[in-house]
Order: structure tokens, then C-alpha cells, then sequence
């Protein structure tokens, strides 16, 4: 009877290998995707077993196998393979099995092999403060089920038969898959046990391996109890596992969120500064044609000064002769006005004499000569008549010099009128070119001041120009001539077109070589020094009008 009974505990503990382990292989092996039926026939080619060792280990073969032996020879060099690979690899001591068991589905054998892996990587991993291994196990499940009515965990031979422990891991596992109340007043343990492999092999995924009544009557091997408990264990290991993968999941996704927005937020502040570098970019541009159209403006402008300028030169050249001339005429004039002056006091002594000889006339003429005079009177009266014939042609000639005289100074004074209006008119013109120039050069500068914010010159390689007024006013002396302000004023400006034509060929240079940092300084400098040029010029203007 004992012999009987332990062939069918030695035969139940055969069972439960071969579906537990079928079951285990099966969840190691569906990482790529393969499965086994029959635990004794499949794992006979070697491929099976060398992919699940693989994913076990986590470790590579790095050796070439026969991925779809068909000869017999090709099947045990692959299980040969696979055990080698055990041994080195995974450090796992094989006694008693051989590749030809495999091939041969030695099933005890192999059954063998199985729960030495398992009880290696699955049983034996199992840490419960000191304990490991079995003992882990069996205090885990005090742990477990602590505080649960009717469950004494004590051995896993006569701890489990009431069906109590295995309805406690399973409410622990997750409230609400079983009504554990209700079976606290059941006393039917094969009822209570069958329902709790029902519930374990459906909500947790732990296969049922195990017979109630077998449970119930203690007829299960313990390791079959200890392979059973296990999956339990590696259950919660699992769920909660899932459940920090989960809360990881849920963080990194959180995570993700966060990092989306931020490079949402990013890529629409990169647009906003690309947006305002294309803005900026065609600002310089527009810039950059403007002050290229500036330099050209400038160059003619330049060029006109220097039109102007050759101009005023030949002006200056003409004032001077006509100066030189307007003096020699007023010299002549002068004399003119001295020897004037002469014939009128000779014209008054004429007409002094010509009253005398009218009053000497007008007294002969009412006398009554006596024709018996002697002949001495008659020779007197000759010679006054003589006298006063001589007198009269002299006073003639005299009025004739004198009509003479005032012809020539009326044409004098005429042409003297010519020209100083002829000079009051050039002097306009040319008052009205050098207003010209100035309304130039003001909307120039007027045109930099505008552009230096975009503008950077260097300040140490920039000219200041001079703006002394009261210094410019000083050299020009308080009796210069208007053509010495004139000459001044000129030299004055030519100096500041120099300075502005090496400014500008200075940052033409610079645009060349694309550097836009100093251009923004230089040019706000150039449109201060052009202000200060162009107000001492105007100051000086006003003054030279004064």
C-alpha cells in the first residue's frame, strides 16, 4: 500500500514539473516569440533550449549552431552547445544528463535539469530577511498572510491543505478576487482549495499545477507545494514590478510631457529669434544699401564742393582783380573829384573876372566917348577890348573843361554802380552755392544721426572734429576780408571732406570683411563729428555775414 501511494505522489510530483516548467520555458521563450508543447520532445533539437538559456542568462551563445537540425548528429552537437554554454556562462554544474538524454526525451532527466535551473534562478532568489531559498519562502508567506483568520503557516506539507493560505495570498495579492469571509465558515477545504486555483491560475497567471483532493490529503510532494508557492511569490514580485514600471511609466511619460512643452516652448522662441535675426538680417541690408547709396550721394557730393570750391577759387581770383581795379578807379575818382574841385574854384575866379568885365562893360556902354579925344584914349579902349575878348575865349574853353569833367564823372559814377551790383550779385550766388552745400552736408549727417543706433564705430580709430567756434572765429580776425573768410571757411570744409571720405572708405573696408561689431560705433562717432562740423561751419558762416 505505502509502495502504491508513493508511485502516485512520485507520479503527481511528475505532473507538476512538467506543467509548471512547460509553463515557465514558455514565459522565458515568448520574448522571441516561441513556444513549446511537449516538454520531452521540444527541447530535443537544442534550439529551443539554447534560446531559452539565452534569455535566462541574458547572455549570448556567440557560437554557430543548426537552426533546423534534422540528423541526430546535428541535434545533440546543439545540446552539447547549450550545456557548455551552461556551464561556462552560467555557472551551473551538470551531473548526470547528457545532450543524447535530450535527444533521447529522457523526461525524468530532464525534469531534473528544469528544477535545478529553477531552483537556481527562481526558488533560491528568494531573500526574506535572513532566510533564503525554501525557509525565504516559507516566511514570506507568514508575511503575507499575517492577520488572516484560520492561516498558521508552519511547513509547506501541512500548511497549505486547507486552501486558508493560498485564499489569503490571493485577497492580499489583490482585495476584492475573493471573498475571503465567505469561506471562513466553509469547512469544505477541496472546495476552497480548487477555488483558489482558479482565481490564482486567472487574475495572477499562476498555472494550475496542483490536485485539490492531492493538496487536501497531503499526497503532493513538497516540492511540488515549494515549485507552486514560488509562482505565487514571483506573481507579486511581478505585479509589483508592472507597478513600478507603471509609476515609471506614468513619471517618465509626466517627464516626456514636460520635456515636450519645454521644446515646444523652445522651438517657438527659436522661430521668434529667427523671425528677428531674417528682420534684423534685412535691416542691415536695407542699412547697408542706404549707407552704399549715402557714399555715392557723398562722393557726388564731394565732387560738387570741389566744383564749388574751384568755383570760389575763380571768384576769389576775379573779387581780387575787380578789387584791385574797384581801387584804382576810386583813385582815378578821387583825382577826378581834386582836379573838380580845381576847375570849380578856376570857374569861380571866371565868373569873379566875368562880372568884372560885365560891370566894366556896362559902364563903357553909358559913357559918351568923345570924338575929339586924343589918339592915346582911342589905343586904350583897344586893348580892353582885346582884354575882354581874350577873357571871354578863356572862360569858354574853361566851361567846355568843366562839361567835360562832369561827363566823365556821371560815367564814372555809373559804372562804379554796374559794379557793385555786378559784385552784390556774385556775392549772392555764391552765398547761395555755399547754402547749398550746407543743406547737403545737414541732411547727410542728418541721415547718420538717424542710422548710428544700428551703427558700432570704433571709437579709438575715430577723428573728433574741431568745434571751437570762438577758436575759429579768433583766426579769422576782426578786419579779414570777405574773401579771407571765405578762403578760411573753405580749407575748414575741405579738411572735414577728407576726414569723412577716409571714414567712409574706412567702413566700406570693414563691410568687406563682415565687421558689423564696430560699424555701429564708428558710424554714431562719424554723426557726431559731422554735427560738430556742421555747426562750427554755419557759427562760422553767421560770423563771416556779420
Amino acid at each position: 500500500m505505502a509502495k502504491k501511494w508513493g508511485k502516485k505522489v512520485e507520479k503527481s510530483w511528475e505532473t507538476v514539473q512538467i506543467k509548471a516548467f512547460t509553463h515557465w520555458v514558455n514565459t522565458v521563450l515568448e520574448q522571441r516569440e516561441m513556444r513549446i508543447e511537449d516538454l520531452s520532445q521540444d527541447l530535443s533539437s537544442g534550439v529551443e533550449l539554447i534560446n531559452f538559456l539565452e534569455l535566462l542568462s541574458g547572455k549570448s551563445l556567440n557560437k554557430k549552431y543548426d537552426k533546423k537540425p534534422q540528423m541526430r548528429i546535428q541535434k545533440i552537437q546543439n545540446v552539447h552547445l547549450a550545456l557548455k554554454f551552461l556551464e561556462s556562462e552560467m555557472d551551473v554544474k551538470l551531473v548526470g544528463i547528457g545532450a543524447e538524454d535530450f535527444v533521447d526525451s529522457q523526461t525524468k532527466l530532464i525534469l531534473g535539469f528544469l528544477w535545478s535551473l529553477f531552483r537556481k534562478f527562481k526558488i533560491a532568489t528568494i531573500k526574506e530577511e535572513d532566510k533564503s531559498s525554501e525557509e525565504g519562502l516559507l516566511l514570506w508567506v507568514t508575511k503575507q498572510t499575517e492577520g488572516y483568520p484560520k492561516v498558521e503557516i508552519t511547513n509547506f506539507k501541512n500548511s497549505f491543505r486547507s486552501g486558508y493560505a493560498f485564499l489569503a495570498l490571493i485577497d492580499k495579492y489583490k482585495e476584492g478576487l475573493v471573498d475571503y469571509q465567505k469561506h471562513i465558515d466553509n469547512e469544505d477545504p477541496s472546495t476552497q482549495l480548487e477555488e483558489a486555483f482558479r482565481v490564482a491560475e486567472e487574475s495572477l497567471g499562476v498555472p494550475s499545477l496542483l490536485n485539490a483532493d492531492d493538496v487536501m490529503n497531503g499526497e503532493v510532494d513538497e516540492r511540488g507545494l515549494v515549485l507552486y508557492v514560488s509562482l505565487y511569490f514571483h506573481a507579486y514580485m511581478a505585479l509589483s514590478e508592472r507597478d513600478r514600471l507603471e509609476s515609471s511609466k506614468r513619471e517618465m511619460s509626466s517627464k516626456l510631457e514636460s520635456v515636450e512643452e519645454r521644446l515646444k516652448r523652445e522651438q517657438e522662441e527659436k522661430e521668434r529669434l529667427e523671425q528677428e535675426r531674417l528682420e534684423l538680417q534685412k535691416q542691415q541690408e536695407e542699412l547697408a544699401a542706404l549707407l552704399s547709396t549715402k557714399a555715392q550721394n557723398y562722393d557726388e557730393l564731394a565732387a560738387q564742393n570741389e566744383a564749388l570750391r574751384k568755383a570760389l577759387d575763380e571768384l576769389n581770383a576775379k573779387f581780387d582783380q575787380q578789387t584791385s581795379e574797384i581801387r584804382q578807379l576810386k583813385a582815378e575818382l578821387t583825382a577826378i573829384h581834386g582836379e573838380k574841385a580845381s576847375l570849380r574854384d578856376k570857374d569861380d575866379a571866371i565868373d569873379k573876372k566875368v562880372k568884372q568885365l560885365t560891370k566894366l562893360l556896362e559902364q563903357e556902354a553909358g559913357d559918351d566917348f568923345d570924338e575929339q579925344g586924343d589918339d592915346d584914349d582911342d589905343d586904350d579902349d583897344d586893348d580892353a577890348a582885346t582884354a575882354k575878348a581874350g577873357a571871354a575865349d578863356e572862360l569858354t574853353k574853361r566851361l567846355a573843361q568843366t562839361q567835360t569833367a562832369l561827363e566823365k564823372e556821371k560815367a564814372l559814377k555809373e559804372f562804379e554802380e554796374k559794379l557793385i551790383a555786378d559784385l552784390r550779385a556774385r556775392a549772392a550766388a555764391e552765398k547761395a552755392g555755399l547754402d547749398l552745400l550746407s543743406k547737403h552736408l545737414d541732411l547727410h549727417v542728418t541721415d547718420l544721426h538717424r542710422w548710428q543706433k544700428y551703427l558700432k564705430y570704433d571709437e579709438e580709430a575715430f577723428v573728433q572734429f574741431e568745434d571751437n567756434r570762438d577758436g575759429l572765429l579768433a583766426s579769422l580776425g576782426p578786419n579779414s576780408t570777405f574773401a579771407e573768410q571765405v578762403d578760411l571757411l573753405a580749407e575748414k570744409l575741405e579738411a572735414e571732406n577728407t576726414t569723412l571720405t577716409k571714414l567712409l572708405k574706412q567702413k566700406k573696408a570693414d563691410d568687406g570683411k563682415g565687421d558689423e561689431g564696430k560699424t555701429g560705433k564708428k558710424a554714431d562717432k562719424s554723426a557726431k563729428s559731422s554735427s560738430s562740423s556742421s555747426t562750427t561751419t554755419k557759427d562760422s558762416k553767421k560770423k563771416s555775414k556779420k
